[in-house]
């Protein structure tokens, strides 16, 4: 089917694949947190998809696949890295972060600060985000 005369089929946008870990019981905020902070990083306007772990390989070139590990999550705070790749590219890892908690308690604040932290260890991820746009 082809778009009615005077309207110009819109290219498709670019899309990030994210995965979150899962059971955790906090799988939900700190996704939330992480979509909230690759919204305010990516250049451009993409489409940001929450996938099941395993399912974030990118299908085009101007896609990217993210996967958000936690290597610890208690009172104390939050650690962990993400690893990000596109279609031509092999997996890329960033560096491991951590995020205390102010008071003593994981907060949203918490969340928030922790998917901040693991954008800015990741100046490559950034600079493929702004490419694939």
């Amino acid at each position: 089917m082809t778009a009615p005369a005077g309207q110009a089929r819109s290219p498709e946008r670019p899309v990030i694949l994210l995965s979150c870990p899962e059971g955790e019981g906090m799988q939900d905020p700190l996704c939330q947190a992480m979509i909230q902070a690759l919204a305010r990083t990516a250049v451009g306007p993409h489409v940001i998809r929450r996938v099941s772990r395993g399912d974030e390989v990118p299908g085009r070139s101007t896609d990217i696949g993210v996967a958000l590990y936690v290597s610890q999550s208690d009172d104390s705070g939050l650690a962990g890295h993400i690893e990000w790749r596109t279609e031509e590219g092999a997996v890329q890892t960033g560096s491991s972060v951590q995020a205390p908690s102010g008071d003593g308690a994981v907060s949203a604040k918490t969340f928030d600060d922790f998917a901040s932290l693991l954008l800015n260890a990741t100046p490559a991820l950034i600079k493929a985000l702004a490419a694939a746009s």
